[in-house]
């Protein structure tokens, strides 16, 4: 620990002059420091400088990707009508494709007019003396309102569906309204043209009523007033048979129904299934529908198993009604011929087009041209020149030397190792791959060298179209040719510079990280010999101070023994004398006296 020290009786300012001794001896750290500073701007620039070499490096890969320049596209000149997918073995040129009839599914819907009932619906119409609740599927319709020719009727939960009819018979709407307990309908008529409805309704009755507007005096539900509650126990859900338990079979395939199920149960049900079809409820029709989860002509049957499900729900054949399934239809390049496929995608093999596929989205007439994907080739080109001038940018801006010393130089202006690079690179782009070819260099796809630094200018799109349209075997080998394409050739430069083994920059870091982890160890012991200096220093001075102030308190106490001691010895010698002369005197006195008695005698 050290001793603080203030010079009280030195007079010097102890700590000022530690602080100049130890920043002196300090510099060699400094030094140290700032060097080390230096060295990772360093790092940093060529890591940076490394992944820049890298995005080149991924840009030629991917130039020399095996299929890039085999890569075909397919367009369609209609595309309402579809569009083509291609692989790289499709045979280029063009097709007449006109669809005539695109492919469904088959649908089964529940019920049917001439089957068990009247009617398609899955529930049985309600008894007039219904109360309004259980018909609109609601616990409480109390203060719901909807209107009539402006006129508004408020239900209550006391309200039947006949109660209802007659609120509205003796209303001022000027309709009268009717309801057919066979099948369901309400009917509402008038001398006038009948408007239902308004925004301020807040009951649902004439929907589920399919009462809508006609602009007639005469209106009739659609379908019928009454539903399935789905998620209701199905037994008590409103169907017109009660199901029984046990298992119904769709496609052949067993479907449990058991107690307490609801009908969302069974929809979920089928829909797990590998019935092969798709299930739901049309709140609209009261119907139940299942479509084919694939498109074309083909069966889907239902039938009871150990529960009559089946019949419960009016799918099986008698009491069903099923739309078969279309094919698409199509002709190629004029034939009479017409093909067909129980799908939209119309493949290679219905074509008779190799590599080729079609999705038919509408019927009509289109051409699907097949040619290389210049547009693909072409982005792969630009990504290079993107990336190549990226690099250069950053080599230039690394190694730049400011001639005048106002500017600061490049964090890399000192490295001899990377001088020749951008050289390197500028050469390579800027010669040619061939003697005989069409496109022998770069120049040839409107890529030029820049004459101010050596970067390379952008590609001009038309030249590269009519190069990548005219002569691609030529493009692909500039860059591809297994001795002079630039793949390969830049590829060799930058993996002396950027290979993550032995190339230059992974060297120069490994070096540099060498140097900082010394210098920090040189650091670190020079800062624990200055800490040590500093508090010897500390002691020296506390020693010194200690000594000035004895020499002082020395001082001080011969100061007064000579000044006190002179006084004492005075006073001494004064007692001493005056001790001396009272014994002296009382002697003469004596002898005095007897002197003088003698001489009286």
């Amino acid at each position: 620990m050290g001793v603080t020290i203030s010079g009280t009786y030195s007079g010097l300012d102890v700590s000022s002059i530690i602080s100049a001794i130890i920043a002196a001896d300090s510099i060699p750290i400094t030094n140290l420091q700032t060097q080390d500073t230096t060295l990772s701007a360093q790092n940093t620039a060529l890591s940076a400088l490394g992944t820049n070499l890298g995005q080149v490096s991924l840009a030629l890969q991917n130039l020399g990707a095996p299929g890039l320049f085999k890569s075909q596209t397919a367009t369609s000149s209609n595309p309402t009508v579809g569009s083509a997918t291609v692989s790289a073995n499709a045979t280029p040129g063009t097709t007449d494709i006109n669809v005539t009839q695109l492919a469904s599914t088959t649908v089964l819907r529940s019920g049917n007019a001439s089957g068990s009932y009247a009617d398609a619906k899955l529930t049985a119409p309600p008894a007039a003396s219904a109360s309004i609740d259980s018909v609109l599927n609601e616990s409480s319709v109390a203060g719901q309102t909807f209107s009539i020719n402006g006129t508004t009727i408020t239900l209550s939960d006391s309200d039947t569906l006949q109660s209802v009819l007659d609120q509205i018979n003796g209303s001022a709407a000027g309709v009268t309204a009717s309801y057919d307990s066979s099948t369901g309908a309400i009917s509402l008529n008038s001398s006038s043209p009948i408007i239902l409805g308004s925004g301020a309704d807040t009951s649902d009755f004439l929907q589920q009523a399919e009462l809508f507007n006609n602009g007639t005096s005469s209106v009739t539900s659609s379908v019928g007033i009454g539903r399935v509650d789905p998620d209701a126990d199905l037994s008590t859900a409103g169907l017109r048979t009660t199901p029984t338990t046990g298992t119904f079979t769709v496609n052949g395939v067993p479907i449990t129904y058991s107690a307490g199920d609801t009908l969302n149960d069974i929809i979920n049900a089928i829909n797990q299934s590998s019935a092969g079809v798709s299930a739901t409820y049309d709140t609209y029709e009261d119907q139940l529908v299942l479509s084919s989860t694939t498109r074309g002509p083909q069966a889907i049957t239902v039938a009871n198993g150990t529960s009559n499900l089946g019949s419960a729900l009016r799918l099986t054949t008698s009491d069903s009604s099923l739309q078969v399934g279309q094919p698409t239809l199509f002709t190629l390049n004029g034939s009479s011929t017409v093909r067909q496929s129980d799908s939209n995608v119309l493949t290679a093999d219905q074509l008779g087009l190799t590599g080729v596929n079609f999705t038919a989205t509408a019927t009509g007439d289109t051409q699907v041209t097949v040619a290389p994907d210049v547009t693909t080739i072409g982005n792969a080109i630009n990504a290079f020149v993107s990336a190549y001038n990226s690099a250069q940018s950053l080599i230039a801006s690394d190694l730049y030397v400011d001639p005048t010393g106002t500017n600061p130089n490049g964090a890399l202006s000192t490295d001899t190792n990377l001088t020749f690079l951008p050289l390197q690179l500028r050469s390579i782009t800027n010669g040619s791959t061939s003697s005989t070819a069409a496109i022998r260099m770069l120049s040839d796809l409107g890529i030029t060298t820049n004459a101010t630094d050596n970067t390379i200018t952008n590609v001009d799109p038309t030249d590269l179209q009519d190069a990548l349209t005219n002569h691609l075997s030529d493009v692909e080998a500039l860059f591809n040719d297994p001795t002079t394409g630039l793949t390969n050739t830049v590829q060799s430069v930058l993996s002396v510079y950027n290979d993550s083994l032995s190339g230059v920059i992974v060297g120069e870091q490994t070096n540099i990280s060498n140097e900082i982890s010394y210098n920090k160890a040189q650091i670190s012991t020079m800062q624990e010999q200055m800490n040590a200096e500093q508090t010897a220093l500390q002691n020296e001075f506390a020693l010194l101070d200690e000594a000035e102030a004895g020499a002082q308190s020395l001082s001080g106490v011969l100061s007064s023994g000579s000044g006190s001691g002179s006084s004492s010895g005075s006073s001494s010698s004064s007692g001493a004398l005056s001790s001396l002369g009272s014994v002296g005197g009382t002697s003469g006195s004596s002898s005095s006296s007897s002197s003088a008695s003698t001489s009286s005698s």
